[in-house]
């Protein structure tokens, strides 16, 4: 599941800007 997880944060790393990373990481942890 986690794998899954930094996939779709990688994604969105390279199309939306790193705030939104950054609260997608806050949800995961």
């Amino acid at each position: 599941m986690s794998r899954r997880i930094i996939g779709i944060i990688a994604l969105y790393t390279g199309t939306n800007s790193v705030s939104h990373v950054l609260s997608m990481a806050e949800y995961v942890a």
